[in-house]
């Protein structure tokens, strides 16, 4: 097997926000990795509560799921930086996966075969192929050139709010204690989670350690806020500041 992927470092993308890690993906993970990886997953995971709040926006308790810590770390829930977790999944894989391969088209071969072509000039021959190159996929484009994206009208907007001693007074109690959405009459939604990282020590390997001088990777401290593009007037104050300050 061969993985080609197009960035040319594992560090060329911020990568987006943290990512919610349930149960299912983690004993995934602790099946799949060695056990040193395992144990960096968990050392690099982010702090937050697993309490899932629905507010009102002005964030007014609606209801509260609440989801005691699991006794054992694969029948959790966790909060990772999607840099860290690329870090954990390539290392030890530099023979398999191929940095800075933009593919562009395919041709079936006679004998049923596949073969891939690159932007750099090269092609590949593969048995099987496994389009994983997301909603713009050139995959996709070419094999189910009639399977098209379709606007559904809804927007979203991500931002990272800076946690500090500071930024810490700005929030609502609830907003920091786990994830929530916020949901207003009509028209819009927020989610947010704290993902915090100030107990943070980095793994074996670098593993957990931003890449990039002075870049806002995801693996700083940060609570994660997506919401859609139209403003919803008459929300609690603390919604506002957090958008300001994203």
């Amino acid at each position: 097997m061969t993985v080609y992927e197009r960035d040319r470092t594992p560090a060329d993308r911020l990568q987006g926000y943290r990512v919610h890690i349930d149960p299912n993906g983690a004993r995934a993970l602790r099946d799949c990795l060695p056990d040193h990886l395992w144990r960096s997953f968990l050392d690099t995971t982010g702090q937050g509560g697993q309490d899932f709040g629905f507010l009102t926006e002005q964030l007014d308790l609606l209801a509260l799921i609440e989801t005691p810590q699991a006794a054992d770390p694969a029948d959790d829930h966790h909060s990772v930086s999607r840099i860290t977790l690329r870090q954990v999944l390539l290392s030890g894989l530099d023979d398999v996966v191929r940095l800075g391969k933009t593919y562009e088209r395919y041709e079936r071969l006679p004998d049923g075969r596949v073969e891939l072509f690159f932007a750099d000039g090269t092609n590949e021959t593969a048995d099987i192929v496994v389009a994983a190159d997301g909603g713009n996929s050139r995959v996709r484009r070419q094999y189910l050139p009639h399977a098209e994206r379709v606007d559904t009208g809804i927007t979203t907007v991500a931002g990272k709010f800076p946690l500090t001693g500071e930024t810490r007074k700005l929030l609502a109690p609830r907003l920091v204690d786990g994830p929530n959405s916020v949901i207003p009459p009509k028209g819009i939604g927020l989610f947010c989670a704290p993902h915090d990282l100030s107990d943070l020590v980095p793994a074996a390997g670098g593993i957990g350690v931003t890449e990039q001088e002075g870049a806002l990777m995801d693996n700083t401290r940060a609570t994660c806020c997506g919401r859609s593009a139209r403003r919803q007037g008459g929300s609690h104050p603390t919604l506002p500041k957090c958008r300001a300050s994203s």
